[in-house]
């Protein structure tokens, strides 16, 4: 089978799902979304030949898990459909496992807590201005805060995860920038989202905020595999 194709499929979704969303079709962008993450989990499970691995499992659960939140979103009840924003942080935590960050090299101790330092501060940034943001709201309770600043920190082990690649040994320049370039769209785009929903401000159009989150997915999804598909 031609595996190429398949990942064109994929990225040929990702842009009729932003098209959707520009033209305020509200279905369909959702469903080319579960369509993209369905079949970028297709891609790395076909070509996997029966030993997908650890690492690779943790990116087809969260393309799953995301594809799931997808279709709650567009084609699931109200209460689904409520519920559904919760499928983005616990596949950023799947992501940022299959991107293997739990383990850093001896060698990169120094700059990966250097990292984490930066993410965190950001991480910590973004959740004071939100926290303190009034506008058009009333105060949050208590479990809205804890369950904001879980989502954060979420996206924020993601991002560590991405932007650690460009500092660990094995992984080649190329695909190390395309991880964490993914995990920066990835951010910026719940960054986008959250500021729209707490602000009531648009920082970005709709379409352009699903088209970088998605385009992220794709970014480290691809650059894992080839990396882990390298000869030892």
């Amino acid at each position: 089978m031609q595996w190429w194709l398949v990942l064109g499929a994929a990225a040929a979704a990702i842009a009729v799902g932003a098209w959707a969303a520009a033209d305020e079709r509200r279905g369909l962008a959702h469903g080319s979304a579960a369509a993209a993450y369905g079949l970028l989990a297709l891609w790395v499970v076909g070509q996997a030949d029966g030993e997908l691995g650890l690492l690779l499992g943790f990116l087809v659960a969260g393309l799953v898990v995301l594809a799931a939140g997808e279709l709650a979103a567009g084609w699931g009840s109200a209460a689904l459909a409520a519920r559904a924003p919760a499928a983005t942080p616990l596949a950023a935590v799947l992501l940022a496992l299959g991107l293997d960050f739990l383990r850093p090299d001896a060698t990169a101790y120094v700059p990966a807590a250097v990292l984490a330092v930066l993410v965190l501060a950001v991480a910590a940034q973004a959740s004071r201005r939100l926290a303190t943001a009034k506008v058009g709201r009333r105060n949050p309770s208590p479990a809205q805060v804890q369950w904001r600043n879980l989502y954060i920190v979420c996206i924020g082990v993601l991002l560590y995860a991405g932007l650690y690649k460009t500092v660990a040994i094995g992984w080649p320049m190329l695909y190390a920038y395309a991880a964490a370039a993914g995990a920066l769209l990835f951010a910026v785009a719940q960054l986008w989202w959250g500021w729209s929903v707490v602000l009531r401000k648009q920082l970005a159009a709709p379409w352009l905020r699903r088209l970088a989150l998605q385009a992220g997915v794709l970014l480290m999804v691809v650059a894992a595999f080839w990396v882990y598909s390298l000869p030892a």
